[in-house]
């Protein structure tokens, strides 16, 4: 039931993404604007 869960594939669970952008510390803080972001429409919509 999770397999299709893309956050369950290793690539996903590995940091080769944001090192191969340059900055963990910038890919982070993108994280976090983007997950703030999410957080406000999922509230809104409940």
């Amino acid at each position: 039931m999770t397999d299709s869960l893309d956050y369950l594939w290793p690539v996903n669970r590995e940091m080769r993404l944001m090192k191969a952008g340059g900055s963990i510390e910038r890919a982070i803080t993108n994280n976090i604007k983007a997950f703030l972001q999410f957080k406000e429409t999922v509230t809104v919509l409940n």
